[in-house]
């Protein structure tokens, strides 16, 4: 359950970067978080309720962008989104992933 390590290191960063600008309490805390990162969102948002208690962030309010693998087809020569393959990353076939446009499973590099 990594989820917990990255809420650790979220607060301790945020709470460095409030005492730098002399606050004293974090209203909100936004994370930018990857499909590919693994990241379990409910495990992400327990993390942070149980973790902020004691801090500077006690009352704030977590706001997590999820954004989607942006992949590389080079038969289209063109990006697109995945949703499926965080499904199938889990096979045996590592980076590959359904593209429309060329219509079959492409080895990609994603960003």
């Amino acid at each position: 359950m990594h989820e917990v390590g990255i809420m650790l290191s979220a607060l301790d960063i945020a709470e460095q970067q409030a005492q730098a600008a002399g606050a004293t309490k974090i209203h909100e805390i936004r994370l930018r978080v990857g499909q590919m990162s693994g990241v379990v969102p409910e495990a992400l948002e327990h993390a942070f309720t149980v973790l902020k208690d004691g801090t500077m962030a006690e009352d704030a309010s977590l706001i997590v962008d999820y954004v989607p693998a942006v992949c590389w087809c080079s038969a289209c020569q063109r990006e697109f989104e995945s949703q499926e393959y965080f499904v199938y990353a889990l096979t045996a076939r590592p980076r590959v992933a359904m593209c429309v446009g060329a219509g079959n499973w492409r080895l990609f590099h994603w960003r």
